[in-house]
């Protein structure tokens, strides 16, 4: 850091600011400052993206010093740069994709700034489960929402706020627009400030985002009970045949609802709680605006700055019901604890996990820092394990997660050829679900979550998918009413804004 810079003008929403030794510049917020109110003011602006945390959210439970899942929450909008990519596109598009943000990121390479939240720039974004599937070679099914296959922008400005701590800071990088030379430090610390200045002002002038939706009709169903079982039922001959260990199948539940996604998010951050939310604007599309509003439990990938950044992957197999009576929710605990076929399955996509991440790590590496652990939310409870490598020189964020999507607690095992029978079974292509939302930030990091638990808006419908992994013990009545567990959050928050529904 360089020193204070004086500010031009007073403003509410900070108490100081300086410059970083790279020519950007940092400003703390004023106390008190809270994420989703910046969020709220900014949501009319294009691009504009809400990476949240509900503090408390899916804490495990019953181990001393584990850290938070909620620690960061992230605001950005108005991108210098939007790379979006419409379906179809080949699967050799995919990796062609990978390499344009690479190239990306290397002209908006920064250091850390020390003491700020990991997201201090870069790019940020959706990738999604079609655009993951050309990573495995294959083609996305032709019918499915119209939404992105690629949404990915490049911010410069961003609100980063430290949950724990209770503080946050406005990072302005001033990166060079895109084809240009930059014109070196003066030039830089000149946009820096151009740029702060101006989204302070935005800031200023929005009104916060309108609460109110019509209230929704009945939300309809991809499947009828006895369909979705048959799925089930199918599947699990695949896998008694020697097809496959494992697949992960889901229904998708549509409605017409009228919403906008700030009163939407509003919502599903107070009904349905997350560590890994995030908003995301996915730009105008047939129909009106394209948007998601996810509540996703799950992280796909973190990997830390630094020389010789560590990758690590949260999945979740395994689920029960949070039940009211404390007595019952304490045995449904137990009873997915002790679970073997819950176990088995965590275990077998662990395996999974483990195998994509030799690809980009030290062979002796990969290590799993937690198995089964349960984590708890406000509908279910999950069994969640962790597994990290530390990443080969010459590695990357990017190459990690070549190597990972899609991820495998959405697939399973073997990957490959579970994507393969879930396109033949579910008929449809995913779109947005299962994919990823998350960051790649100028200083090499990134963390991305899985999209379950998540609302996609397109075409004048807002739609949602839950599924569970299908192995050889599966029973198709039970793994349909999982289904249902797992978006009951989801309809609640549906009610909630309006109306009633019905599954």
């Amino acid at each position: 850091m360089n020193g204070v810079i004086a500010a031009p003008a007073a403003h509410r929403w900070i108490t100081r600011r300086w410059s970083t030794a790279s020519g950007g510049i940092v400003a703390e917020l004023a106390p008190g400052l809270e994420p989703v109110e910046i969020y709220r003011r900014l949501a009319g602006l294009p691009g504009v993206i809400f990476l949240d945390s509900v503090p408390g959210s899916g804490s495990p439970s019953g181990r001393p010093g584990e850290p938070p899942l909620a620690a960061h929450a992230f605001v950005a909008a108005d991108p210098l740069l939007v790379i979006r990519r419409e379906p179809p596109q080949p699967p050799a598009a995919a990796a062609t994709l990978l390499g344009e943000l690479a190239s990306v990121l290397a002209a908006a390479a920064t250091p850390t700034i020390p003491g700020l939240p990991p997201f201090q720039g870069g790019l940020a974004g959706l990738l999604s489960y079609d655009f993951a599937m050309g990573l495995v070679g294959l083609e996305a099914a032709t019918s499915g929402p119209p939404t992105p296959t690629v949404s990915m922008g490049l911010y410069d400005v961003v609100f980063a706020f430290d949950l724990e701590a209770g503080r946050g800071w406005l990072i302005s990088q001033g990166f060079a627009p895109p084809g240009s030379a930059g014109g070196g430090p003066r030039a830089r610390l000149g946009r820096s400030q151009a740029r702060l200045e101006a989204m302070l002002a935005r800031l200023e002038a929005a009104v916060p985002s309108p609460a109110g939706a019509c209230g929704p009709p009945a939300v309809r169903s991809s499947h009828t009970p006895e369909s979705y079982r048959q799925m089930v039922a199918e599947a699990v001959e695949l896998i008694r045949a020697g097809d496959i260990f494992q697949v992960n199948l889901a229904q998708r539940f549509t409605t017409p609802l009228a919403a906008d996604p700030a009163t939407l998010h509003l919502a599903a951050r107070r009904i349905n709680p997350a560590p890994f939310a995030a908003v995301l604007d996915l730009g105008p599309g047939p129909g009106g605006p394209r948007w998601i509003v996810s509540s996703s439990p799950e992280r796909l990938l973190h990997v830390s700055r630094g020389p010789r950044p560590i990758a690590r992957m949260h999945p979740i197999k395994g689920t029960r019901r949070i039940l009211k009576r404390p007595e019952a929710d304490l045995f449904a605990s137990a009873d997915l604890d002790a679970s073997d076929k819950d176990r088995a399955e965590n275990v077998m996509i662990v395996d999974l996990v483990r195998n994509d991440l030799s690809r980009v790590c030290d062979a002796q590496g990969v290590r799993v820092e937690a198995i089964c652990r349960l984590e708890r939310y406000a509908y279910v409870q999950h069994l969640v394990s962790v597994v990290s490598g530390r990443l080969r020189r010459g590695q990357t964020a990017i190459d990690a997660l070549a190597a990972v999507l899609p991820g495998g607690s959405i697939t399973g095992a073997p990957k490959r050829r579970a994507c393969e029978i879930i396109a033949a079974l579910e008929g449809t292509a995913r779109g947005p679900y299962c994919g990823s939302i998350g960051y790649l930030g100028g200083d090499g990091s990134g963390d991305f979550n899985i999209l379950i638990r998540s609302f996609v808006a397109a075409a004048g419908c807002l739609s949602f998918s839950a599924g569970g992994g299908i192995t050889i013990g599966s029973d198709p009545a039970e793994e349909y009413a999982e289904t249902l567990h797992k978006a009951e959050g989801m309809l609640r928050v549906l009610e909630a804004i309006g109306g009633e529904t019905a599954p």
